[in-house]
C-alpha cells in the first residue's frame, strides 16, 4: 500500500502543533513518534531537520552542532589573552565557552593547544598579541640549542650514548 503525500504545509502545522503542546521545539523523534509522519517525508520538502523546524518558525535545538576548529582556536586565544598566560584546563573549565574535552577530541593533549593556535593564527595581526604569550615550540628550543652548539663547537651528545653517562661503569654489580 502506498502511503499518502504529506505536503511542505502540513509539515510545518504537524512541528507547530506539538511544538505548542510539549512547550519546546520538538526533537526529530518526539515529531515522528508524536504525528507518525516519517523523516522521509520531512526531508523531502527541506534539507534537514533543523531546517523545517526554522521554516515553522521555531528556534532548533542546536546542542548537538559540531564546533567548528577555529571558533575553538579562537575562544582559547580570547583567555589567553584576557588572562596574559596560558590557561590551565581549571581556568577554562571557570572561563571559557567550550568544554576542555571538546578540546582534547578536536587537539590532542591540552599541551598541543600553542602549537595548534601558531597554525591557526599564522600571520594574522588580529592574533599577534596572543603569539608573543605562547613559549617557544619543542622543535624552535631544539634548532637554536643545536646552532649555538655547533658554533661554539660541542659535540652533541645523546642522553643514552656512554658519553652521557655522569659515572662509570660497575661491571661488578648487577643491573
Amino acid at each position: 500500500m502506498a502511503k499518502k503525500a504529506v505536503s511542505k504545509d502540513e509539515i510545518l502545522n504537524a512541528i507547530r502543533l506539538v511544538a505548542s503542546e510539549s512547550g519546546k521545539p520538538p526533537s526529530r523523534s518526539a515529531f515522528i513518534g508524536h504525528t507518525g509522519i516519517s523523516e522521509y517525508h520531512v526531508l523531502k520538502h527541506f534539507p534537514s531537520w533543523n531546517n523545517a523546524v526554522e521554516a515553522a518558525g521555531l528556534e532548533p535545538d542546536t546542542t548537538n552542532v559540531p564546533i567548528k576548529d577555529d571558533d575553538l582556536l579562537a575562544d582559547w586565544a580570547r583567555l589567553v589573552r584576557e588572562l596574559r598566560q596560558i590557561p590551565t584546563r581549571v581556568q577554562y573549565r571557570h572561563y571559557g565557552n567550550f568544554c576542555t574535552g571538546v578540546f582534547e577530541h578536536h587537539f590532542g593533549p591540552w599541551s598541543c593547544l600553542p602549537d595548534r593556535f601558531r597554525s591557526f593564527a599564522g600571520d594574522r595581526d588580529e592574533w599577534k598579541d596572543v603569539l608573543t604569550l605562547l613559549p617557544l615550540k619543542k622543535s624552535d628550543t631544539t634548532d637554536i640549542g643545536a646552532i649555538s652548539e655547533k658554533k661554539a663547537g660541542v659535540k652533541s651528545v645523546s642522553p643514552l650514548s656512554p658519553l652521557a653517562r655522569n659515572h662509570s661503569r660497575l661491571d661488578d654489580r648487577p643491573i
